[in-house]
C-alpha cells in the first residue's frame, strides 16, 4: 500500500468507544485499533470536519456525489467486472445458498423475486448482494463501460468514501485494499486528498447530531425503494428533524444500475439528496448532476431511519 503509507486511527468525537450490536449482543471496539489508510498524517477528527465542511458548503449550491464503497462494492469491481477464473461448482453452490436465504445479515427481508432468480443459479458470473440486488452475465455486458465512466465522474466531481480500513485484530477488509488500488489505477480512476475520504464519515455525519443541522429547514429528496409503510416511517423521521419539504423517488430494489431518473417526477427543488440503491447507487448518483446539490449514498442509514431498531447495529451508527 505504498500509495497510502499512513494509518489514521478512526477516533471521532461522540464515537469513543465504538459499539455495534449483533444478534442481541453488544460489542465494544477501541477506535484506536481501527485505522483508515491515507496519503498523509492527519487527525481523524480534523479529517472528518473537513469532510463535513465540504458537504455543508455544497448544500443547495453544488453537485457533490458521494459514493460509499465496502465489501459489496469491492466484490462488484473485483469479481464481477473483472475477468478471472471461477470455480464453477463453488459459485453455483453460493448462488443456491443465496436463493434459499430468507433474510439478509441484519434480519431484513430479501426483496428479490425467487422465481425470476432461479434461472440464474447456474450463471457463474452472477453477482449478488445480501439484500437481494443482483446482476447477471448479460447485465455485465451492458454495464461494464458505463461503470468506469460513472466512477470517473464521481472521482472528478465528488467523493469516494472507501472502506480502506485495517484493524489490529481483524484483517478481513484489508485483503480488498491492494486489489482495489490496482483496480482504480488500471482504469485511471484517480484518488487524491480532494475525493478520498473514509467510508465511516458518511455514517458519522448522518447518524450524529450533525444530521440535525444538515436536515433542518432543508428540502430533502429520498431516492430509494420503499413501500407505503417504509415511506410513512421515513416521513415521520424527517419531520422530526424539522425539514422544510421531503420528496420520494422510487427505484428498483434489485436492479438500480438500470434505473433511469426522470426529472419531471421530482416534485421539489431539493437542497440535498439521500440515496439507497445498493451497488447501483453509482448509476443514480451519475444522473443527478442537474440538481446541483450534494447527493449522498446513504444506504443502510435510510434503513435505520425507517427502523430505529437498527440503531447501533453497526459502528458509527447511533
Amino acid at each position: 500500500m505504498n500509495n497510502f503509507p499512513v494509518k489514521i486511527p478512526l477516533l471521532l468525537k461522540g464515537f469513543d468507544p465504538l459499539k455495534y450490536r449483533l444478534e442481541n449482543n453488544t460489542y465494544t471496539i477501541n477506535p484506536r485499533t481501527i485505522y483508515q489508510i491515507n496519503f498523509k498524517e492527519i487527525i481523524a477528527q480534523d479529517w472528518y470536519v473537513g469532510f463535513k465542511s465540504i458537504v455543508f458548503e455544497a448544500i443547495g449550491k453544488r453537485y457533490l456525489p458521494i459514493y460509499r464503497m465496502a465489501d459489496g462494492e469491492f466484490r462488484f469491481c473485483l469479481n464481477f467486472l473483472s475477468y478471472k477464473k471461477i470455480n464453477r461448482i463453488k459459485k453455483i453452490l453460493k448462488n443456491l445458498n443465496f436463493f434459499l436465504k430468507k433474510k439478509e445479515n441484519y434480519n431484513r427481508k430479501l426483496e428479490f423475486n425467487r422465481l425470476a432468480f432461479i434461472k440464474h443459479i447456474f450463471d457463474i458470473n452472477l453477482f449478488w448482494i445480501h439484500h437481494g440486488e443482483y446482476y447477471t452475465s448479460k447485465d455485465k455486458i451492458l454495464l461494464i463501460e458505463k461503470v468506469y465512466e460513472y466512477f470517473n465522474k464521481i472521482a472528478s466531481l465528488g467523493i469516494l468514501a472507501l472502506h480502506f480500513v485495517v484493524e489490529d485484530n481483524n484483517t478481513g477488509y484489508a485483503s480488498y485494499i491492494e486489489p482495489m488500488i490496482k483496480f482504480f489505477r488500471e482504469h485511471e480512476i484517480t484518488l487524491d486528498k480532494k475525493n478520498y475520504f473514509p467510508f465511516y464519515f458518511v455514517y458519522a455525519l448522518l447518524s450524529s447530531r450533525d444530521c440535525d443541522v444538515l436536515f433542518r429547514d432543508k428540502n430533502i429528496l429520498i431516492v430509494s425503494n420503499f413501500d407505503k409503510i417504509k415511506k410513512k416511517k421515513l416521513e415521520y423521521f424527517f419531520n422530526s428533524k424539522k425539514v422544510n419539504k421531503i420528496d420520494f423517488y422510487n427505484i428498483s430494489p434489485i436492479k438500480s444500475f438500470f434505473d433511469v431518473i426522470h426529472p419531471s417526477k421530482i416534485l421539489i427543488k431539493p437542497d440535498l439528496v439521500l440515496i439507497g440503491g445498493g451497488v447501483g447507487t453509482l448509476n443514480i448518483l451519475a444522473q443527478l448532476e442537474f440538481l446541483n446539490v450534494p447527493c449522498i449514498d446513504a444506504g443502510y442509514i435510510l434503513e435505520m431511519y425507517a427502523n430505529p431498531n437498527l440503531k447501533g447495529s453497526r459502528i458509527f451508527i447511533k
